[in-house]
């Protein structure tokens, strides 16, 4: 990697921690969602689970509420792409008529705010199999 190249992570860390500080300046209530598992004493410990479809993956990166609403932000960069898992939350966060939104700049969020109006989920391919929300609902029965 070069000296130029910052790595992926910190460039969607630095998105998050700009969206943040945009939605607690907005007076929201602010929940930063990390993923993955921890290993401890032979054993390994999701530090999330989705009860609606078991998976301990795909939930989005910020929860945020104000005055009774809530709405989730996946946070990716221009050329970042949602995971099916992510794409299946998503999809069960519209079942419940949830506000989900891919920001890949804190202006997507600053329009969001202002207008509520939640922009589409990008159309983009994905290697591995993504559920339809009907597929989806038929695997919660």
């Amino acid at each position: 990697m070069s000296k130029n190249k910052t790595p992926k992570r910190e460039r969607e860390h630095s998105i998050q921690e700009s969206i943040a500080k945009l939605l607690l300046e907005t007076g929201h209530l602010v929940i930063r969602q990390n993923s993955g598992v921890s290993y401890e004493n032979g054993r390994y410990t999701a530090f999330y689970r989705i009860l609606n479809n078991g998976s301990s993956s795909g939930a989005a990166d910020i929860f945020a509420f104000s005055n009774g609403n809530a709405f989730f932000v996946e946070v990716k960069t221009k050329s970042g792409r949602l995971s099916p898992k992510q794409r299946n939350f998503a999809l069960l966060c519209k079942k419940h008529k949830m506000d989900y939104i891919v920001a890949r700049d804190v202006a997507t969020v600053q329009q969001y705010i202002a207008t509520g109006t939640v922009p589409e989920l990008p159309k983009e391919s994905v290697k591995r199999k993504t559920l339809t929300l009907e597929q989806l609902k038929e695997n919660l029965r």
